[in-house]
Protein backbone atom coordinates (compact mmCIF):
# COMPACT_ATOMS: atom_id res chain seq x y z
CA UNK A 1 0.00 0.00 0.00
CA UNK A 2 1.04 3.45 -0.41
CA UNK A 3 -0.17 6.96 -0.40
CA UNK A 4 -0.73 9.01 -3.79
CA UNK A 5 -1.27 12.23 -4.49
CA UNK A 6 -2.50 13.24 -7.90
CA UNK A 7 -3.79 17.16 -8.51
CA UNK A 8 -5.93 18.09 -5.78
CA UNK A 9 -6.60 14.48 -4.63
CA UNK A 10 -5.11 12.61 -1.89
CA UNK A 11 -5.51 8.45 -1.59
CA UNK A 12 -4.03 4.78 -1.06
CA UNK A 13 -3.70 2.53 -3.52
CA UNK A 14 -1.97 -1.16 -3.88
CA UNK A 15 -1.36 -1.35 -7.75
CA UNK A 16 -0.89 1.05 -10.80
CA UNK A 17 -2.71 -0.28 -14.03
CA UNK A 18 -1.19 2.29 -17.19
CA UNK A 19 -2.61 2.26 -20.74
CA UNK A 20 -0.32 2.07 -23.08
CA UNK A 21 -0.58 4.17 -26.24
CA UNK A 22 -1.08 7.57 -25.71
CA UNK A 23 0.04 7.87 -22.48
CA UNK A 24 3.13 5.61 -22.29
CA UNK A 25 3.66 6.75 -26.07
CA UNK A 26 2.65 9.29 -28.15
CA UNK A 27 -0.12 7.99 -30.09
CA UNK A 28 0.02 10.50 -32.94
CA UNK A 29 3.14 9.27 -34.82
CA UNK A 30 2.61 5.38 -33.63
CA UNK A 31 -1.05 5.69 -35.24
CA UNK A 32 0.44 7.20 -38.26
CA UNK A 33 3.54 4.92 -38.67
CA UNK A 34 1.47 1.56 -38.28
CA UNK A 35 -1.24 3.11 -40.39
CA UNK A 36 0.96 3.38 -43.30
CA UNK A 37 2.49 0.17 -42.68
CA UNK A 38 -1.06 -1.45 -43.17
CA UNK A 39 -2.10 0.75 -46.18
CA UNK A 40 1.67 -1.02 -47.35
CA UNK A 41 0.50 -3.94 -46.91
CA UNK A 42 -3.38 -3.72 -48.20
CA UNK A 43 -2.07 -1.97 -51.42
CA UNK A 44 -0.41 -5.44 -52.22
CA UNK A 45 -3.64 -6.90 -53.00
CA UNK A 46 -3.73 -4.50 -55.91
CA UNK A 47 -6.74 -2.70 -55.20
CA UNK A 48 -6.11 1.56 -54.39
CA UNK A 49 -10.27 1.51 -53.81
CA UNK A 50 -9.32 -0.75 -51.02
CA UNK A 51 -6.95 1.46 -49.77
CA UNK A 52 -8.66 4.37 -49.71
CA UNK A 53 -11.98 2.77 -48.49
CA UNK A 54 -9.89 1.07 -45.31
CA UNK A 55 -8.46 4.79 -44.59
CA UNK A 56 -11.82 6.53 -44.60
CA UNK A 57 -13.23 3.68 -42.56
CA UNK A 58 -10.44 3.15 -39.72
CA UNK A 59 -10.36 7.09 -39.41
CA UNK A 60 -7.09 7.92 -41.14
CA UNK A 61 -6.55 10.61 -42.86
CA UNK A 62 -4.27 10.84 -46.03
CA UNK A 63 -3.80 12.68 -49.54
CA UNK A 64 -2.28 10.49 -51.35
CA UNK A 65 -3.05 6.99 -49.88
CA UNK A 66 0.40 6.42 -49.26
CA UNK A 67 1.72 9.32 -46.49
CA UNK A 68 -0.99 9.66 -43.57
CA UNK A 69 -1.30 12.79 -42.19
CA UNK A 70 -3.54 12.40 -39.14
CA UNK A 71 -5.47 9.45 -37.43
CA UNK A 72 -8.87 10.41 -35.75
CA UNK A 73 -8.65 9.88 -31.70
CA UNK A 74 -12.02 8.25 -32.06
CA UNK A 75 -12.06 6.25 -35.38
CA UNK A 76 -11.37 2.15 -35.48
CA UNK A 77 -7.42 2.28 -35.36
CA UNK A 78 -7.53 4.39 -32.52
CA UNK A 79 -9.54 2.22 -30.38
CA UNK A 80 -10.74 -0.72 -31.81
CA UNK A 81 -8.99 -4.15 -30.74
CA UNK A 82 -6.65 -5.83 -33.25
CA UNK A 83 -9.34 -8.55 -33.32
CA UNK A 84 -11.96 -5.68 -34.24
CA UNK A 85 -9.71 -4.33 -36.80
CA UNK A 86 -9.10 -7.26 -38.76
CA UNK A 87 -12.50 -8.13 -38.95
CA UNK A 88 -13.79 -4.60 -40.47
CA UNK A 89 -10.48 -5.11 -42.75
CA UNK A 90 -12.43 -8.67 -43.97
CA UNK A 91 -15.93 -7.09 -44.04
CA UNK A 92 -13.83 -3.96 -46.16
CA UNK A 93 -12.52 -7.27 -48.50
CA UNK A 94 -15.61 -8.70 -48.76
CA UNK A 95 -17.21 -5.48 -50.12
CA UNK A 96 -14.46 -4.27 -52.49
CA UNK A 97 -12.76 -7.58 -53.82
CA UNK A 98 -15.89 -9.63 -53.65
CA UNK A 99 -14.32 -12.51 -52.05
CA UNK A 100 -15.83 -14.85 -50.16
CA UNK A 101 -15.80 -14.74 -46.21
CA UNK A 102 -13.61 -17.19 -45.27
CA UNK A 103 -10.55 -15.72 -48.09
CA UNK A 104 -11.76 -12.18 -46.57
CA UNK A 105 -10.67 -13.16 -43.33
CA UNK A 106 -7.51 -15.20 -44.13
CA UNK A 107 -6.32 -12.18 -46.04
CA UNK A 108 -6.67 -9.45 -43.31
CA UNK A 109 -5.21 -11.64 -40.85
CA UNK A 110 -2.12 -12.07 -43.08
CA UNK A 111 -1.90 -8.60 -43.78
CA UNK A 112 -2.11 -7.51 -40.39
CA UNK A 113 0.46 -10.04 -39.17
CA UNK A 114 2.81 -8.91 -41.96
CA UNK A 115 2.23 -5.16 -40.72
CA UNK A 116 3.04 -5.93 -37.48
CA UNK A 117 6.36 -7.94 -38.14
CA UNK A 118 7.99 -4.89 -40.90
CA UNK A 119 6.59 -2.11 -38.77
CA UNK A 120 10.23 -0.51 -36.98
CA UNK A 121 8.76 0.21 -33.51
CA UNK A 122 11.68 2.06 -32.33
CA UNK A 123 11.18 4.72 -35.21
CA UNK A 124 6.91 4.88 -34.56
CA UNK A 125 7.52 4.83 -30.52
CA UNK A 126 8.28 8.42 -28.79
CA UNK A 127 7.64 8.06 -25.01
CA UNK A 128 6.01 10.85 -23.12
CA UNK A 129 7.11 13.10 -20.40
CA UNK A 130 6.87 11.01 -16.96
CA UNK A 131 7.96 7.26 -18.66
CA UNK A 132 9.62 5.18 -18.21
CA UNK A 133 10.59 7.66 -14.53
CA UNK A 134 6.99 6.89 -13.19
CA UNK A 135 8.03 2.61 -13.66
CA UNK A 136 10.94 3.55 -11.56
CA UNK A 137 9.46 5.05 -8.74
CA UNK A 138 7.09 2.92 -8.01
CA UNK A 139 9.78 0.16 -8.14
CA UNK A 140 11.50 1.56 -5.44
CA UNK A 141 8.09 1.68 -3.66
CA UNK A 142 7.20 -2.19 -4.21
CA UNK A 143 4.28 -1.69 -6.09
CA UNK A 144 3.17 -3.66 -8.54
CA UNK A 145 2.04 -2.14 -12.10
CA UNK A 146 1.47 -3.40 -15.70
CA UNK A 147 -0.54 -2.55 -18.48
CA UNK A 148 -3.94 -2.72 -19.57
CA UNK A 149 -3.88 -2.46 -23.26
CA UNK A 150 -6.18 -2.55 -26.47
CA UNK A 151 -2.96 -3.98 -28.26
CA UNK A 152 -1.56 -7.20 -28.51
CA UNK A 153 0.63 -8.37 -25.45
CA UNK A 154 3.35 -9.43 -27.99
CA UNK A 155 3.73 -5.39 -28.86
CA UNK A 156 3.17 -4.54 -25.37
CA UNK A 157 6.24 -6.53 -24.15
CA UNK A 158 8.05 -5.26 -27.16
CA UNK A 159 7.15 -1.81 -27.13
CA UNK A 160 8.48 -1.86 -23.34
CA UNK A 161 12.04 -3.60 -23.97
CA UNK A 162 13.09 -0.49 -26.37
CA UNK A 163 12.70 2.01 -23.03
CA UNK A 164 12.48 0.09 -19.98
CA UNK A 165 12.81 -3.17 -18.27
CA UNK A 166 9.71 -5.78 -19.27
CA UNK A 167 10.07 -8.42 -16.86
CA UNK A 168 8.90 -5.65 -14.00
CA UNK A 169 5.89 -5.89 -15.30
CA UNK A 170 3.37 -7.86 -12.50
CA UNK A 171 1.15 -8.44 -15.62
CA UNK A 172 -0.40 -7.35 -18.99
CA UNK A 173 -3.95 -7.77 -19.82
CA UNK A 174 -5.24 -7.41 -23.62
CA UNK A 175 -8.47 -7.92 -25.16
CA UNK A 176 -8.00 -11.48 -25.81
CA UNK A 177 -7.76 -11.99 -22.09
CA UNK A 178 -11.43 -10.91 -21.17
CA UNK A 179 -14.48 -10.72 -22.79
CA UNK A 180 -15.18 -7.44 -22.70
CA UNK A 181 -12.73 -4.93 -23.90
CA UNK A 182 -12.68 -1.20 -22.60
CA UNK A 183 -14.50 0.90 -21.08
CA UNK A 184 -16.65 -2.44 -19.98
CA UNK A 185 -14.69 -3.35 -16.51
CA UNK A 186 -13.49 -6.76 -16.95
CA UNK A 187 -9.71 -5.46 -17.55
CA UNK A 188 -9.40 -4.45 -14.02
CA UNK A 189 -11.38 -7.10 -12.92
CA UNK A 190 -8.94 -9.44 -14.31
CA UNK A 191 -5.96 -7.42 -12.99
CA UNK A 192 -8.03 -7.72 -9.49
CA UNK A 193 -7.96 -11.55 -9.78
CA UNK A 194 -4.34 -12.13 -10.74
CA UNK A 195 -2.82 -9.99 -8.14
CA UNK A 196 -5.26 -10.77 -5.44
CA UNK A 197 -6.18 -7.05 -4.76
CA UNK A 198 -9.20 -5.29 -4.41
CA UNK A 199 -10.68 -3.03 -7.31
CA UNK A 200 -10.82 -0.22 -4.95
CA UNK A 201 -7.42 -0.11 -4.63
CA UNK A 202 -6.39 -0.38 -7.88
CA UNK A 203 -5.12 2.98 -10.24
CA UNK A 204 -6.40 3.08 -13.77
CA UNK A 205 -3.76 5.67 -15.48
CA UNK A 206 -5.02 5.83 -19.38
CA UNK A 207 -4.80 9.06 -21.83
CA UNK A 208 -8.63 8.51 -23.47
CA UNK A 209 -12.29 8.30 -21.90
CA UNK A 210 -12.66 4.83 -22.41
CA UNK A 211 -9.70 4.33 -19.54
CA UNK A 212 -11.03 6.86 -17.11
CA UNK A 213 -14.63 5.18 -18.01
CA UNK A 214 -13.52 1.39 -17.14
CA UNK A 215 -11.89 2.56 -13.94
CA UNK A 216 -15.45 4.19 -13.02
CA UNK A 217 -17.16 0.92 -13.97
CA UNK A 218 -15.04 -0.99 -11.65
CA UNK A 219 -15.14 1.20 -8.61
CA UNK A 220 -11.28 1.55 -9.46
CA UNK A 221 -9.55 5.36 -9.55
CA UNK A 222 -9.18 6.78 -12.42
CA UNK A 223 -6.41 9.32 -13.64
CA UNK A 224 -6.32 11.07 -17.09
CA UNK A 225 -3.51 12.03 -18.69
CA UNK A 226 -5.28 13.51 -22.02
CA UNK A 227 -3.81 14.49 -25.19
CA UNK A 228 -6.86 17.16 -26.10
CA UNK A 229 -8.69 19.82 -24.96
CA UNK A 230 -11.88 17.47 -25.44
CA UNK A 231 -10.11 14.32 -24.18
CA UNK A 232 -9.90 16.64 -20.81
CA UNK A 233 -13.15 17.73 -21.20
CA UNK A 234 -15.28 14.50 -21.13
CA UNK A 235 -12.69 12.65 -18.50
CA UNK A 236 -13.64 15.58 -15.99
CA UNK A 237 -17.92 14.73 -16.42
CA UNK A 238 -16.71 11.25 -15.23
CA UNK A 239 -15.31 12.42 -12.32
CA UNK A 240 -11.31 11.36 -13.05
CA UNK A 241 -8.51 13.04 -11.75
CA UNK A 242 -7.15 15.31 -14.47
CA UNK A 243 -3.27 15.59 -14.96
CA UNK A 244 -0.89 17.20 -17.91
CA UNK A 245 2.11 14.63 -17.09
CA UNK A 246 2.78 11.36 -15.70
CA UNK A 247 5.61 13.52 -13.15
CA UNK A 248 2.73 15.03 -11.41
CA UNK A 249 1.39 11.58 -9.48
CA UNK A 250 3.87 11.59 -6.60
CA UNK A 251 4.08 8.55 -3.48
CA UNK A 252 4.80 9.04 0.24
Amino acid sequence: MIRVHAGDRSFDAAAFVFDKDGLLFESRQFWIALSEERMRQIRRLGSERLVAEWADCFGVKTEDCVHVTDVDPTGILAVASPGEEITATAALIVQVLKLRWTEARDLANEIFLRADQELELRKALKPRPGFPGIMERLRRHGIPYGVATSDTTERALESFRLFDDPDALSFVVCPRDVKRGKPHPDMLEEVSRRLGIPRELLVMVGDSYVDVEMAKRAGSIGIGIPETGQMREQMQEMGAIVLETLDQIRFE
